[in-house]
């Protein structure tokens, strides 16, 4: 089982950072991760400038597997598969932006999102803020209960080959969420409405005057409201 390797793990490193230096973007704060890294004897920076991190998972997920905690800023957009490829690894994520995971994945992430991730203020690092001064504040034991609540989200965002052995498959992974969350959001929103059992698909129907059930119209509304929903 993925959890008992993960948690059997000796872990060397304080803290690491996987990924490129953004120069010259505004408002991004790797460079001056980095430099921190490079100055602290208890972290390990992973530079994927020439390594293709993307297509060597092998190299992340060492790194992140040698660290209690994976430092996890914004990229190109707020969140990282960064973020899911640290935790999978056992390693406590470390956000800088609240975007790049508390207000996303609300189906698999819980909402006390301090038990299982350390939250710094991206402009709080800009001012000059050390990060390892924040980590070192915590005790082994806080370290230990973050281990073992990203441990225990690992079904959450992952999928599960049930086929294989030892698979559990009434264990709800991250497909099964996605799936169950959206139907709730369908569910939630159908029982404002009439159910046309005529419509293609079940598609929600507008009762006229006349009780014609108008399938087109409500087609429309029920892709406008899968388009919000991907927005969110």
């Amino acid at each position: 089982m993925l959890s008992l390797q993960v948690r059997n793990i000796n872990r060397t490193a304080l803290f690491s950072f996987v990924g490129t230096p953004h120069p010259g973007k505004p408002g991004d704060i790797r460079m001056e991760l980095i430099e921190q890294c490079n100055a602290s004897a208890r972290c390990t920076f992973t530079d994927c400038t020439g390594i293709s991190c993307g297509k060597n998972p092998q190299v992340v997920l060492s790194a992140f597997m040698d660290a209690d905690f994976c430092l996890q800023p914004r990229g190109d957009t707020p969140t990282r598969r960064s973020a899911f490829d640290s935790m999978i690894s056992g390693c406590i994520p470390i956000f800088f932006h609240k975007d790049s995971a508390y207000m996303q994945y609300k189906w698999h992430l819980p909402g006390d999102s301090e038990s299982y991730s350390v939250f710094i203020d991206e402009r709080d690092v800009q001012c000059g803020m050390k990060v390892e001064d924040t980590l070192k504040k915590f005790t082994q034991e806080q370290i230990m209960s973050f281990h073992e609540r990203v441990i225990s989200l690992l079904p959450n965002i992952v999928y599960l080959n049930v086929s294989s052995p030892g698979q559990v498959s009434d264990i709800q992974d991250a497909f099964n969420l996605s799936v169950n969350g959206m139907a709730e959001k369908v569910n939630s929103w159908k029982v404002k409405q009439h159910f046309c059992p005529h419509c293609f698909l079940g598609n929600l129907c507008n009762h006229s005057i006349h009780h014609i059930c108008d399938c087109h119209i409500i087609s429309a509304q029920f892709r406008e409201i899968l388009q919000r929903e991907k927005q969110k």
